[in-house]
Formats: C-alpha cells, structure tokens, sequence
C-alpha cells in the first residue's frame, strides 16, 4: 500500500501531462475562468451538466437538474453521473462519490481550468446526445453556492443551452452582480465540441 501511495501522484501527473487527445470521438472542451485564481481549498469549482432534449430547466445552483459534472476538489478533478433522484442540493455527493477524472488540467495562470469530456461519458439512452445545458457554479467548503453563470446563485436562467448539431464554439459571458470572494467568482469562459 505505501507503494501505491509514493507512485500514484507520479502516474497522475504523467497521464494530466499526457495529450488530452487519448479520448476518442465527439467531445467537449471547456474552459472555466475566474477573476482571481483557483484554489486548491476552500471550495471546489462544478461544471455542471443537464443533458435532456425535452427539459427546460438546465442546471441551477443548488444541483437541481444536474445529470453530471466534472468537479475541481481538493487539488483533483473528478467526474460524477447523479442520480435521477436528489432529495437535497448537493446530497448526489454522498450518494453516489464521483470518479477521479484524468483530462482536466488548471492552466498555468491558475485564473483557469480546462476540461475534456467525451459525449460518450454524457450520453443517457442509446445514442450520443444532441442537445445539453451547461451551468458554472463554485461553492465553500459546505457546498453553498458562491457564483453561477447569469446574475449569480440566484439566477435560474443563467446556464448555457448547445445544440450540438451546430454550435460548435460558445463564449460564455462573465456573471452580473458583485460576489464576494474573486477565487470563486467566475468570470465567464468557452465551450468548443471537437472531433479529435
């Protein structure tokens, strides 16, 4: 065991240093940007996503309508698939413990974070999906909403909605409205779908 301990971090940050190209098929690329830089503690950056063609409501704050994300944690990335049942914002956590996620990286100026996800981890039925919402959202340390796209937490709307038969490249706007701490306010950000 302290073997695996000694070697583990070596073998992760060889394979973050791999090419992110190792995945195949459609995926999307996603850049977070805050206005201050990411932080290895003191809360923990979501992309959260809705991937449904008959939904409305895309991904709020508070985890409702979430069907996956990829989450900065702890120095780590991790990807997690919610169940369709959450009984409390947040609760998907100890419910079902998200995956470590290797094709994530924070960008060198640390006021970013980029992550690659295949279509293949988002899809819910029998083929790729077509269509999905995307949300940015940083909590504290006790999961509480710090920011949100749009006006911020309290903004039902503010996620983004792709069509993935024909956007291919979205600027995402910086949130409206003052937040408090520049870590964990974000500050807007890019989806690009890619064939690798």
């Amino acid at each position: 065991m302290r073997w695996l301990r000694i070697v583990a971090p070596v073998a992760l940050v060889a394979l973050l240093a791999a090419p992110l190209g190792a995945q195949s098929g459609p995926q999307i690329v996603i850049t977070m940007s805050v206005a201050g830089t990411i932080q290895d503690r003191g809360g923990a950056y979501y992309i959260a996503f809705t991937v449904s063609n008959s939904l409305l409501a895309g991904p709020q704050p508070d985890s409702t309508y979430w069907t996956h994300y990829v989450v900065y944690r702890d120095g780590r990335f991790f990807f997690g698939t919610v169940p369709p049942v959450t009984a409390q914002p947040f609760g998907f956590t100890a419910i079902r413990p998200p995956a470590p996620f290797l094709f994530g990286q924070v960008l060198p100026d640390r006021r970013s974070l980029r992550v690659r996800v295949p279509l293949t981890s988002l899809q819910m039925g029998p083929s790729l999906p077509t269509r999905l919402m995307v949300n940015f959202v940083t909590v504290d340390d006790a999961n509480r909403p710090l920011d949100a796209l749009g006006g911020g937490v309290s903004d039902r709307f503010g996620f983004v909605t792709l069509d993935l038969r024909r956007d291919l490249f979205v600027t995402i706007r910086p949130p409206r409205g003052n937040r408090p701490d520049s870590n964990f306010a974000l500050q807007g950000g890019e989806i690009q779908v890619m064939m690798p």
